[in-house]
């Protein structure tokens, strides 16, 4: 059994403390920056208890560091001016930190990026991905700890958390720039919003299983037939539209060349 006390639970954390199996992984104490809000996550995740300073922690065998991004650093500098983190886990997700523990601290840190996006706190992360780089045994434990949420996890070379979160960040915004590109057509169509919404399930699904049969490669449409962008009147888009389209094969065209 390992006690984990979570400091900063955001919506990463407080999904990495619902997931957890309680009979191996109790949550003990959860600070926030201010007692309010880490009382409020508390009731959230129903597991936990509030506290107030980071002093609170020093019982804890994992220590999950999960505040807004940017000020990681400066929450783990406080930690290890209050608490003995001798043979203690450091667990933290900021990609832009620079943890300064040193072999003095006696504590083992490990950065945990998932590739996924929290846009709500969930209790179920099977089959997401997380990338672990830091001390050999720190990510040892956060292994261990993961599989058992159901989440799969690579060990990552140093430093690879930027490369991780700048893939989720541009899938998510690349994604859901072009979804709002094709469900504004379907729209203009006849469909309702809602209905287009859901015929663009199946083929992004479609789309994902090919690209990974193709390894990589387009096996279907412009991108496959070598073409520049279509004319707009072979579309029978107007300017505004044609102009979008073209900018998204150029943009693809474009990562693709550089892979290549």
């Amino acid at each position: 059994m390992k006690r984990i006390g979570l400091i900063g639970p955001g919506r990463l954390g407080r999904s990495l403390a619902a997931a957890l199996p309680q009979e191996r992984y109790p949550i003990g104490p959860v600070l926030s920056s201010n007692f309010v809000s880490a009382r409020r996550a508390v009731r959230e995740m129903r597991r936990g208890s509030p506290v107030k300073t980071m002093a609170d922690v020093k019982d804890s065998d994992y220590i999950l560091v999960t505040p807004p991004a940017g000020v990681t650093d400066l929450a783990i500098d406080q930690l290890r001016s209050e608490v003995d983190l001798r043979r203690k886990a450091v667990f933290y997700c900021d990609p832009t930190a620079d943890i300064a523990l040193q072999p003095a601290d006696g504590a083992f840190a490990c950065r945990l990026s998932p590739l996924h996006t929290f846009a709500h706190t969930t209790d179920d992360l099977t089959d997401v991905y997380f990338f672990l780089d830091g001390h050999p045994t720190a990510v040892r434990h956060a292994r261990s700890m993961l599989r058992d949420c159901g989440a799969r996890v690579v060990a990552a070379p140093a430093g690879s958390g930027p490369h991780v979160a700048a893939a989720t960040a541009s899938t998510r915004d690349a994604l859901t720039a072009v979804l709002d590109f094709a469900v504004e057509l379907l729209v203009g169509s006849g469909l309702p919003h809602k209905r287009a919404m859901e015929a663009m399930q199946p083929l992004v699904a479609s789309a994902l299983s090919e690209y990974a049969r193709g390894r990589g490669r387009s096996r279907s449409g412009a991108l496959a037939d070598g073409l520049t962008a279509p004319p707009s009147d072979l579309l029978g888009l107007d300017a505004d539209r044609a102009e979008i389209y073209q900018r998204i094969l150029a943009l693809t065209r474009a990562v693709r060349e550089r892979n290549c």
